[in-house]
């Protein structure tokens, strides 16, 4: 039985081996798939940096709103009790001149101690808003430093 050849005529070289041939082929096939997976990956990995970027990015405005909407309903709440203490000082400003006594000393004694009162209250107040307001600069600057 007769064999079949092996080598087959090249284009203006000579006779070349079939199997040469073939590997070559399959050499640049190989190089052609590796080059297209390697551009691949690195398309996968930067549409995953940017998939992780807009996460944290998402993650970092989600804290912020949280933090505006503490803030937001604390500020509404003092807003609300400034409110009602001013709506109530007209009130108690009558009442301290209806039922004073006669006497100007004995008025102006009054006045003088309601308004002290008043005025370490809203110290007090004051130094309580100053301890949350550091209370939340101090939660920034942890979630700024995470």
């Amino acid at each position: 039985m007769g064999e079949k050849s092996k080598y087959i005529l090249g284009k203006g070289s000579g006779i070349k081996s079939a199997s040469r041939i073939s590997r070559n082929e399959i050499k640049e096939q190989l190089l052609a798939v590796q080059k297209e997976a390697e551009e691949e990956r690195y398309k996968r990995e930067s549409v995953e940096i940017k998939l992780m970027e807009a996460k944290n990015q998402l993650e970092e405005e989600r804290k912020n709103r949280e933090i505006m909407e503490f803030r937001l309903v604390h500020d509404q709440k003092l807003l609300k009790e400034c409110m009602m203490a001013l709506n109530d000082l007209p009130a108690s400003i009558f009442n301290i001149f209806t039922t004073s006594t006669t006497s100007n000393e004995t008025s102006c004694a009054c006045l003088m101690n309601n308004n002290w009162e008043d005025l370490h209250v809203k110290k007090n107040q004051e130094s309580q808003m100053q301890k949350e307001l550091d209370n939340l600069k101090d939660v920034l600057n942890f979630e700024k430093q995470t």
